[in-house]
């Protein structure tokens, strides 16, 4: 889905950049969100130390996450194992980011 030009979760990924330039980036936290955009924007796996770098959430805090988005669903190791440290969104989070991102209710 494009606005402007752009696909709208790149833009809430700049919106979110200039807001941490703003107010400083340790006034918000949501790392499951931003787990979830940068998974979506990208074109490959992501590994660990590529969320760390995208979304300036400690590597404890992403594994706590991952493994919560990992249960409900959302997220899977790309190998399928349990200790792999490379992810993508499931078909389910994309369907549920594209309605977010078409501004449509469930």
């Amino acid at each position: 889905i494009d606005m402007f030009g752009k696909p709208v979760e790149t833009l809430i990924m700049q919106t979110y950049e200039r807001r941490n330039l703003v107010f400083s980036d340790d006034l918000f936290c949501d790392p499951a969100w931003l787990i979830l955009l940068y998974l979506r924007a990208g074109s490959a796996p992501l590994d660990m130390a590529g969320l760390n770098t995208a979304t300036g959430v400690s590597v404890a805090l992403l594994r706590r996450w991952l493994s919560v988005l990992t249960m409900r669903g959302y997220v899977q190791s790309v190998d399928g194992s349990a200790d792999s440290e490379h992810y993508v969104l499931t078909e389910a989070a994309t369907g549920k980011l594209d309605q977010v991102f078409a501004f449509t209710p469930t």
